[in-house]
C-alpha cells in the first residue's frame, strides 16, 4: 500500500515538475520573443533617427548661399570709352569697347593695360553725385595715382588726368567728375585738383 501511494505520488510530483517546467520554458520563449521585438522597434527608431538627420544634413548642404547684392552705375550705353594719350602728347586716342558689364575697376584696368596708368591705381570708391543740378560722379583712388601724377611734368601729367577724366564722362554720360586720393582732394606741383572737373579738350 504504501509502495503504490509512493510511486503515485512520483507520478502527481513529475507531472508537477514538468508542468511547471514547460510553463516556465513557455515564459522564457516568450519574454525572448518579446525582446527581440522591442530589440527590432529601437533599431528602426534609430535608424529613422538616423536617416532624419542625413536627410537634415542634406539640405543644409544643397541650401544655396544667399549673396550679396552689389549696386553699380550703369554705364551709357553699356560701353566704355577709354581715352589715352597719342605718341605726340597732344592728343587723345579713342577706344570704344563692348564689355558684358562695365565697372571703375575695369575701365582702370584697361588704362593700366594702355599704360595710362600704372598698375599701383585702385580704384576705392566710385559714386553717383550732383553738382549744380548736373549729373556727376566722383571717383576716389589709392595713393598710388597721386603718387604717379606728381611724378610727371606738366604736358604729362594734363594727358593723364585728360584721359582719366574723359574716359569716366563718356562712358558714364556724365558733366563733371571729382577726381579723389585716399579720399581727399589733391594736388601736384603743377595744379590743385580739388571739386569737379569737365571734359578735357
Amino acid at each position: 500500500m504504501h509502495s503504490m501511494k509512493a510511486k503515485k505520488l512520483s507520478a502527481i510530483l513529475l507531472a508537477f515538475c514538468l508542468g511547471t517546467g514547460g510553463i516556465a520554458g513557455c515564459g522564457t520563449g516568450d519574454e525572448v520573443k518579446t525582446t527581440e521585438q522591442e530589440a527590432e522597434s529601437n533599431t528602426s527608431q534609430e535608424d529613422g533617427q538616423d536617416t532624419q538627420k542625413t536627410e537634415k544634413e542634406e539640405n543644409k548642404e544643397e541650401a544655396p548661399k544667399e549673396e550679396k547684392e552689389t549696386s553699380s552705375i550703369p554705364a551709357e550705353n553699356g560701353k566704355a570709352i577709354i581715352y589715352s594719350p597719342n605718341e605726340n602728347a597732344d592728343g587723345y586716342n579713342k577706344q570704344e569697347m563692348d564689355f558684358e558689364e562695365v565697372s571703375p575697376g575695369m575701365i582702370i584696368g584697361q588704362m593700366v593695360g594702355d599704360g595710362t596708368l600704372p598698375d599701383s591705381v585702385v580704384v576705392q570708391n566710385f559714386e553717383e553725385v550732383d553738382n549744380e543740378g548736373e549729373p556727376a560722379l566722383r571717383l576716389d583712388l589709392s595713393s598710388g595715382f597721386g603718387e604717379y601724377v606728381q611724378s610727371m611734368g606738366t604736358a604729362g601729367e594734363d594727358m593723364t588726368m585728360g584721359s582719366l577724366v574723359n574716359t569716366f564722362l563718356d562712358t558714364y554720360g556724365a558733366s563733371s567728375i571729382e577726381i579723389l586720393v585716399d579720399g581727399e582732394a589733391f594736388s601736384t606741383g603743377h595744379s590743385e585738383y580739388s571739386g569737379f572737373l569737365s571734359r578735357y579738350e
